[in-house]
């Protein structure tokens, strides 16, 4: 399971689930050349953006809150629009723009055109209790990070900004902002936030010998 919700939802089966939390390829994520995707090109900078699915569990309030206190920033949004009523209000932003879903491969670009990403999920009812991996991809493209409080994004609490409303959210996207004005080695310094125990690599040496234990156990 790589979520704790969902290790106690599996809790009655007949093998206790073991909890492996998500990984990243971090080399995927390291763009060493500077292709710009066309859609994303001409949009002002500074940009905030968000890669995922586009639904319920995006926080439109703080969304909406954050656009019109910071009219000078573009929001961007990629991923599939699977709920277009849900984020109906934020249509009507100048400075919120949604690009649609992608190929994985581009991925790595359009999170390097961020000069911050973000996380505006709905904590708790709304939130899937799971453990964000957007987060790590957001980590491995040495990107400033704004979350909401949902479940999962602890475990990089020292490295990103963790709010609990809109004017958090607020505050912690101005910080960045600033951060990046005056910081010209930010991103080298977030280079070393995905160590090597976060990797896929690392996470399937895991799994495997979980399943390899699971076996020994089965034949004996």
């Amino acid at each position: 399971a790589n979520s704790r919700e969902t290790r106690k939802f599996m809790s009655n089966s007949r093998v206790g689930p073991v909890l492996i939390l998500n990984g990243v390829d971090k080399e995927f994520f390291s763009v060493k050349d500077k292709f710009i995707p066309e859609d994303i090109k001409n949009i002002p900078n500074p940009i905030v953006g968000y890669a995922g699915k586009i639904g319920k569990r995006i926080n439109v309030d703080i969304m909406e809150f954050v656009a019109r206190k910071l009219p000078e920033l573009s929001f961007v949004f990629i991923g599939p629009l699977l709920d277009k009523k849900w984020v109906k209000k934020l249509i009507k932003y100048k400075n919120i723009f949604f690009l649609g879903d992608k190929n994985y491969r581009e991925l790595p670009y359009y999170l390097n055109s961020f000069d911050i990403c973000m996380i505006p999920h709905n904590a708790g009812a709304l939130e899937n209790e799971g453990d964000p991996i957007k987060l790590y991809e957001y980590l491995a493209a040495r990107k400033p990070v704004v979350t909401t409080n949902i479940a999962g994004v602890d475990l990089f609490r020292d490295y990103i900004k963790i709010c609990k409303d809109g004017e958090e959210f607020l505050e912690g996207i101005t910080y960045y902002i600033e951060k990046i004005k005056s910081d010209t080695g930010l991103s080298d310094r977030l280079k070393d936030v995905i160590k090597k125990e976060y990797t896929w690599a690392e996470k399937t040496k895991i799994i495997l010998n979980e399943i390899f234990h699971a076996v020994e156990k089965v034949e004996k």
